[in-house]
């Protein structure tokens, strides 16, 4: 799903392609920005000691327990809710279908902002998803490892009272102190996440930033199945709906003598040079850089039908590696897809057997067993981490389901208008 291709080719050397013309240049050079280096660096001849990175400088005192810092408030969001907005806050894609409104939809250049608009939007809605399940392990994972940090600290309490009375105790103070320390770490490193992760996924919905205390909260069934699709199944379909390849296609196939000055007009490459709107850098950025690199534009002009050809010809070949690309995307996506609901079984199935473990550690307490009451905290805590395993797995699971479906291409007609929305396929239990 990080497939780099589309953004990539249209945002190669744009700039190098469109120069602004009117630009005057400054009356006195301006200044270097940097100061030249002339002086040798120390040189040794045999290998020095190791740098020494030991923390020094901060005060030596025990970290402070982490404290909760829930946010002041919520917004509650699914799923649904996340992929519409997504895929409006597409910002480069809704410039092209505000230049589309203004010019007939039958042009060849309109058709291709069409699908390339769709594209921006697939990989829009694929990008906030992969965030919005990541925000969701990690809210639940919180309350675990806090679980975690409480039973670890009963215990810590217990040991060092121990060793205080000079009672035997099966744990040493020592080693817990260190899961403490481990515990704590996760703790405010989960916070942080979580704080990044809401910052992350604002700007992906186009939602304000501030105030930081107000925060997404994940709300949907995160159900998992055994839907698959076999990959190469997964490589036809993706051939046939990315929106990407059918765009290159449309260039392949329509790329004329005739038309050449609309793609060069796309392209920011008409006679009179001018920006293509809303060229923006990034993940939803990209533009038509990638045609701008195919139809750049030379004076003298040499002869066009000739130009052309080669035009297209380069277009050909930049199709066929990309068709191949997608396809490879495709199938490993298909692949990763049935792995990961294994590991979502496997992970399960532990956390049952850890139940099945803390039932007989009660009963052990029950039965007044020496050291019984240690032997289910140590168990609890294993079943708490496996828990937390198991969230992990099933935002994985979800995870690979977006990555899937948007190297399908399937995000992009998920909001098209309902006239134009065709009926979703179902392949072998995979449903668009």
């Amino acid at each position: 799903m990080r497939a780099r291709g589309w953004s990539g080719w249209w945002l190669i050397a744009l700039g190098g392609c469109w120069t602004p013309q009117g630009d005057m240049l400054p009356t006195a050079p301006l200044p270097a920005t940097a100061l030249p280096v002339s002086r040798e660096l120390p040189r040794v001849l045999t290998r020095p000691a190791p740098p020494v990175l030991d923390g020094r400088g901060l005060p030596e005192r025990e970290a402070a327990a982490a404290e909760e810092r829930p946010a002041s408030s919520y917004r509650l969001l699914s799923v649904r809710e996340c992929q519409q907005r997504a895929a409006a806050a597409a910002a480069l894609a809704n410039s092209w279908d505000a230049a589309n409104r203004t010019i007939a939809g039958d042009r060849l250049d309109a058709r291709f902002r069409y699908l390339a608009a769709l594209e921006s939007r697939n990989q829009a809605v694929a990008d906030a998803l992969s965030l919005y399940y990541q925000l969701a392990a990690a809210e639940a994972r919180r309350p675990l490892l806090r679980q975690s940090l409480a039973v670890v600290e009963s215990l810590l309490a217990k040991a060092q009272i121990a060793r205080a009375e000079k009672i035997p105790y099966p744990l040493e103070p020592e080693d817990l102190l260190l899961q403490r320390s481990q515990l704590r770490d996760q703790v405010e490193q989960l916070e942080l996440g979580i704080r990044l992760l809401n910052i992350e996924l604002k700007r992906r919905l186009d939602w304000p930033a501030e105030p930081l205390s107000e925060q997404f909260w994940p709300v949907d069934d995160f159900a998992v199945s055994e839907e698959s699709l076999p990959p190469d199944q997964a490589a036809v379909l993706a051939l046939a709906d990315r929106p990407e390849l059918r765009a290159w296609r449309l260039v392949r196939d329509h790329l004329t003598v005739q038309t050449a000055a609309q793609w060069r007009e796309l392209g920011g490459m008409a006679a009179e040079p001018r920006p293509f709107g809303g060229l923006r850098r990034g993940r939803e950025g990209g533009g038509s850089g990638w045609l701008a690199l195919v139809l750049r534009h030379k004076r003298p002009q040499p002869d066009l039908a000739n130009q052309v050809e080669r035009w297209r010809e380069q277009v050909r070949l930049l199709l066929e590696q990309r068709e191949r690309a997608i396809a490879d995307e495709a199938r490993t996506a298909a692949l990763l897809l049935p792995e990961q609901t294994r590991r979502v079984a496997a992970a399960r199935q532990r956390l049952q057997l850890w139940d099945q473990r803390l039932e007989q550690a009660l009963r052990r307490r029950e039965a007044g067993q020496p050291n019984a009451e240690v032997y289910e905290a140590q168990i609890r805590w294993q079943r708490l981490l496996a828990e937390a395993e198991l969230i992990e797995q099933v935002a994985a699971w979800h995870q690979a389901r977006v990555r899937l479906r948007a190297a399908l291409g399937w995000y992009a007609y998920d909001q098209l208008p309902p006239p134009s929305a065709a009926a979703a396929p179902s392949v072998s239990g995979f449903h668009r």
